[in-house]
């Protein structure tokens, strides 16, 4: 949050922090908005099929409280909508496409930090 990144490229092992670093060095990456949320996940392993449920989405412009918490949010989506994320490698196995099809879903592309970014913009222009 201070934008003292130098050092990070230099006391880390890690290849993607180090980009992430450089590319915030050399194209004046920063901070924009925080998203918060709060998230349910299911992950069945045997063929690696990840559930997740995020509610409450919201965003706040107040970057230097990041750290506190204590900021205030503007929720995304109207109360009680939220977003259901199903990820699989090869093949949705059937009983949980079954579940999933036997509910009314509206099925969508959906980016918290685009809605976030949006909200954001409209209060604060």
């Amino acid at each position: 949050m201070s934008r003292n990144i130098t050092d990070i490229v230099y006391d880390t092992n890690k290849d993607l922090i180090k980009e992430l670093a450089v590319d915030m060095l050399t194209r004046d990456y920063q901070p924009k908005v925080i998203i918060d949320y709060e998230r349910i996940a299911y992950v069945e392993e045997i063929t690696n099929v990840r559930i997740t449920f995020d509610m409450k989405i919201s965003a706040s412009y107040e970057l230097d409280k990041f750290l506190d918490g204590d900021y205030q949010n503007y929720y995304v989506l109207p109360s009680g909508t939220n977003v259901l994320e199903v990820k699989f490698d090869d093949i949705l196995p059937s009983h949980i496409r079954n579940i999933i099809e036997s509910f009314n879903f509206k099925q969508t592309s959906f980016s918290k930090y685009y809605y976030g970014r949006k909200i954001i913009d409209c209060y604060h222009r």
